[in-house]
């Protein structure tokens, strides 16, 4: 119960989000509001001063991430973007390499396969580097908005940003976590620009060590780290090479040596 009333009032900041007098498209792609003239501030730079604790990887915005022995000099993301932004993020492990990971995340009309919040992300048309993303009806509403790729570095980052209706940006890094390229560490960052009552709303802290909680916890928890398990969850089911019964059954062999010396080693 209590998580449903959170998610309503999840719901319900991002629709003050999209009733901003922002234009914005709704799913029959009618605008409802005029755009204002104004130029679109390019995303700011986000850094994460999180070491992972395997092998000391921190994410930068070089591109991919880079390991360093300390960090604690790192950026504080949070205090120095403006007031009316909106960030949060989350972070996850995924037990295949980044080159798959890329790969899934980057097919965007996938999106929707493993977002709680997105119905379907199309492209406008064939060719064409803009997409369409439309977020789940509530009380009967679709809300849409393109957005189009502004970095593409496989397998390591992906970002984006929006070029209609709602002002929005995102970045997902994928980060290998050993030699083998057998991991992956995942981080995914959206950035929303917001009225500034609204985004102070958001960023109200919980206690005296600075730690973000109420909406902005929620969001990051229930929303964007729900995103990340449901795709590492996807990809594994049809993305990773599963090992066919017959497969394992020759390694066995392999590991267990021929038939006649099985018998031997059973008759000593």
């Amino acid at each position: 119960m209590r998580f449903r009333q959170s998610a309503v009032v999840c719901w319900t900041i991002l629709h003050v989000l999209l009733f901003r007098g922002e234009s914005f498209v709704l799913s029959a792609n009618v605008p409802i509001a005029p755009p204002r003239r104004e130029q679109f501030q390019p995303p700011p730079r986000l850094f994460s001063g999180r070491r992972n604790a395997r092998r000391g990887v921190l994410f930068s915005q070089r591109g991919g991430a880079e390991e360093r022995k300390n960090d604690a000099n790192a950026n504080n993301t949070p205090d120095k973007m403006p007031k009316n932004h909106i960030a949060v993020s989350s972070q996850i492990d995924l037990p295949f390499s980044a080159e798959i990971a890329f790969d899934a995340f980057s097919d965007l009309p996938r999106q929707s396969t493993w977002s709680p919040w997105l119905r379907s992300v199309e492209y406008i048309e064939e060719g064409s580097p803009v997409t369409k993303w439309t977020m789940k009806s509530i009380l009967g509403i679709s809300y849409s908005w393109n957005a189009v790729h502004t970095r593409l570095e496989r397998p390591y980052l992906i970002e984006w940003e929006s070029c209609q209706g709602l002002k929005n940006w995102g970045r997902v890094e994928f980060v290998p976590k050993d030699d083998d390229n057998t991991t992956t560490a995942m981080r995914l960052t959206l950035t929303f620009v917001a009225p500034r009552l609204v985004a102070r709303f958001f960023r109200s802290k919980r206690n005296d060590n600075n730690e973000e909680g109420g909406l902005s916890h929620m969001v990051q928890t229930r929303i964007v780290g729900r995103t990340l398990r449901n795709f590492r969850k996807v990809v594994l089911t049809h993305d990773v090479p599963q090992k066919t019964q017959q497969e394992d059954k020759q390694e066995l062999a392999v590991v267990l040596g021929p038939p006649h010396e099985r018998y031997k080693s059973i008759v000593k």
